[in-house]
């Protein structure tokens, strides 16, 4: 979970009963809790992260410029779940693959059952 203070008690993750739902759209997850909304980046890095890549340069609100070098950035995609509350504290507000999240799970249409993984619910007995 992403750094900072996302929840009303001022911790950076939620408690496991606070969590109402995990959702999976489009190789994006989304954890709703019962006061926040957490979500992976949308599913690719920001190729100027990459190796090769140009890296990122932004300015922060203090007016102070920075640059975030490729290969230095962090977790890859999925491996970090932020808030939108917590993402503008965050760097990777600046990454397009963080930029344009929803503010709520989408909506699930013409779901016909799993297309990557297959559990085998009789299996082991």
């Amino acid at each position: 979970m992403s750094p900072g203070e996302n929840e009303p008690d001022g911790s950076n993750a939620p408690y496991y009963d606070d969590v109402l739902s995990f959702t999976v759209v489009n190789d994006q997850g989304f954890l709703q809790t019962k006061h926040r909304l957490y979500m992976s980046s949308k599913p690719f890095d920001d190729p100027r992260i990459l190796p090769g890549g140009s890296g990122i340069t932004y300015t922060a609100s203090d007016g102070a410029v920075h640059h975030i070098k490729p290969t230095s950035s962090g977790p890859a995609w999925g491996l970090d779940y932020i808030t939108k509350q917590g993402l503008k504290e965050d760097t990777a507000q600046f990454k397009t693959n963080y930029q344009g999240l929803p503010d709520k799970v989408p909506e699930v249409k013409g779901y016909t059952g799993w297309d990557r993984m297959r559990c085998d619910m009789g299996a082991g007995r």
